[in-house]
């Protein structure tokens, strides 16, 4: 660096012999790797430290909006168990403009349902359906509607294809609304067929409900009710109650079941 500095003395006497007036540019020193790499650091460092805050106030904010969502849902399904449905409808309709999930869509065609509002109920599950294909509770609502609706044949073909399902009990719902569907149509051949597929035991209650069922279809009425009595004594009134509200669609239970958070709510 010495010696270029003297050069460049030098070069400026001369240039100030020949043009007068002239001034040379200040020396400009060349930084070194180690400085430049030094520099790049600090500057990766302080958009790091920005970019991190930043990914954590997203965190937080996402992890609040999840706390509400699970606050007014659970609040929406507190107030549908209590049979107060305008107050839970209340709740999701605020909840919908800016959380609209498949699970408040499926808690609001559940609320329809009870309340007799089929095609209602089927365009909330429909919707739930739509924003999370391979979410089970809205596809066997849907077929709990249509069994509603006595469209016993697409009913059925709704229950088949959630037969299949690699879950440990979700198929045990389903063989039992298939089994319903035959038992409405008078088939007992293929009733028979559906019945078999439910063997017990059963880690649901499908077993003792599907006795149950055949016995109330075919003109039984005491031992229908024993297994019913079974079943409430082995499981709780959630594993329940979406059977009990299925026998009393078909008038083989004459009271009606309150209102409750059947198994397939998250």
């Amino acid at each position: 660096m010495g010696d270029r500095a003297v050069d460049c003395a030098r070069l400026e006497s001369v240039c100030a012999a020949r043009h007068q007036g002239f001034e040379s540019p200040p020396i400009r020193h060349e930084l070194g790797l180690a400085q430049r790499l030094q520099i790049g650091f600090h500057r990766g460092m302080r958009v790091g430290v920005a970019l991190l805050f930043l990914a954590i106030a997203n965190a937080l904010a996402a992890q609040n909006d999840f706390s509400g969502l699970t606050n007014e849902l659970g609040a929406a399904r507190e107030q549908f168990a209590r049979g107060k449905l305008d107050a839970a409808l209340a709740i999701l309709d605020r909840l919908d403009k800016s959380h609209r999930t498949f699970e408040s869509l499926d808690l609001r065609g559940c609320i329809y349902l009870e309340a007799g509002k089929l095609e209602e109920a089927t365009k909330a599950f429909e919707a739930a359906h739509g924003i999370k294909f391979e979410a089970f509770a809205p596809k066997i609502h849907l077929a709990d509607t249509l069994l509603r609706q006595k469209k016993f044949e697409e009913a059925g073909r709704e229950y088949e294809q959630l037969t299949s399902i690699n879950a440990p009990m979700w198929p045990e719902y389903a063989r039992f609304g298939l089994l319903l569907t035959y038992l409405a149509q008078h088939d007992d051949p293929l009733a028979k067929r559906a019945f078999a597929t439910i063997p017990f035991p059963t880690e649901t209650a499908a077993y003792y409900y599907a006795q149950a069922a055949w016995g109330f279809a075919h003109g039984e009425k005491s031992e229908p009710q024993k297994w019913i009595n079974s079943a409430k004594k082995i499981f709780d009134a959630s594993k329940t109650s979406w059977f009990d509200r299925a026998l009393f669609q078909f008038g083989w239970i004459k009271k009606k079941p309150a209102p409750a958070i059947d198994p397939f709510f998250y």
